[in-house]
């Protein structure tokens, strides 16, 4: 179960990358730098500063086409609204960058559509792989982990970590290489089954013996 888990959530966080890297291309050309603007961590429902800030300001002239102190309040009240700390330098840093940047893309109806469906894709995924982290991590700090019908009991204190490390060693583990030590280990013969060979092949090559050929 463990392994089948660490799968599904390694194939969840590829397509998380690929998501946000077409936000941030797509940003490049509306609103240059915008996910740089903001350094908060990831939350535990999967969010993000700067992608809930893009949701909002989808384009560097919905924030330079506002003065200073009605943007100031704007993000003020997102902020707040959000759960996330208010600061005035950074609300000038942003209104700075935001008027700093030219767009190529024009502030229109398809460019907002276009950046709302890839924030609302980034959005379902990463809230996707915060409940599939949350939930195993979960499971782990109970006190047991359950790895394909195997039941270890863990410090809940160790427990994410170690989901990720028997995780990842059920899944690099190689398999047995049972022919390898077939075809390298040396066959036991005597002289004198040599002889017989030898005599069965008077032109010197042996003849294919079924039982030891590995093809």
């Amino acid at each position: 179960m463990l392994k089948t888990t660490y799968r599904q959530y390694q194939q969840c966080a590829k397509v998380q990358t690929m998501l946000k890297n077409n936000l941030i291309s797509l940003l490049a050309t509306a609103f240059p730098d915008a996910n740089r603007l903001f350094t908060s961590p990831v939350r535990a429902n999967g969010s993000e500063k700067w992608i809930g800030f893009v949701a909002a300001f989808l384009h560097c002239e919905c924030v330079c086409g506002l003065t200073e102190k009605a943007f100031t309040a704007k993000y003020q009240r997102w902020c707040n609204k959000h759960g996330y700390n208010f600061s005035q330098d950074k609300a000038l840093d942003s209104y700075t960058s935001a008027c700093g940047h030219f767009s190529v893309m024009p502030k229109a109806n398809t460019t907002k559509l276009l950046i709302e469906q890839a924030v609302f894709q980034l959005w379902a995924v990463s809230t996707a792989l915060a409940a599939l982290r949350n939930a195993v991590s979960g499971g782990i700090a109970a006190g047991v982990l359950h790895c394909d019908g195997d039941v270890r009991c863990c410090d809940p204190a160790l427990g994410p970590s170690l989901w990720q490390r028997s995780a990842l060693c059920a899944v690099s583990t190689p398999r047995k290489r049972w022919w390898l030590s077939r075809v390298s280990t040396p066959l036991h013969t005597s002289p004198a089954r040599w002889k017989s060979v030898a005599a069965a092949s008077p032109n010197g090559v042996p003849p294919l013996c079924a039982e030891h050929c590995s093809w």
